[in-house]
């Protein structure tokens, strides 16, 4: 896997053109930080859309449970592989660290039809 931080002036059209090939799945939202210490926002939940706001600087996460947003965004970084994306750390403007893990949903296996 490779780790590379995003430039700034990347993270819009980076999320725009990203955001089609995360549609199916699974999203985990993690935040740690020394205030907020370590705690899970959600967990394996399906993606919705994620979204990059430059003018207002803000991250806009959202799920079949939950729309989270991450203000003040300071840096992101992204881990993929050859299949795509598996994870981003972001930081926001009070230092925390917003981790997003990603998965394919479970597949399962087809029915017999008798």
């Amino acid at each position: 896997m490779t780790t590379k931080t995003l430039e700034r002036a990347q993270w819009k059209s980076y999320f725009n053109e990203t955001a089609k090939s995360l549609e199916t799945m699974q999203v985990e939202i993690e935040i740690t930080g020394p205030h907020v210490g370590d705690q899970i926002e959600a967990e394996w939940v399906p993606l919705n859309g994620l979204s990059y706001d430059d003018r207002n600087n803000y991250f806009d996460v959202a799920t079949s449970r939950l729309n989270h947003r991450i203000p003040g965004v300071k840096k992101i970084a992204i881990e993929q592989d050859i299949t795509g994306l598996k994870s981003m750390e972001l930081v926001d403007g009070d230092g925390n660290h917003q981790i997003l893990r990603f998965k394919p949903p479970l597949a399962l296996p087809e029915l017999a039809m008798s």
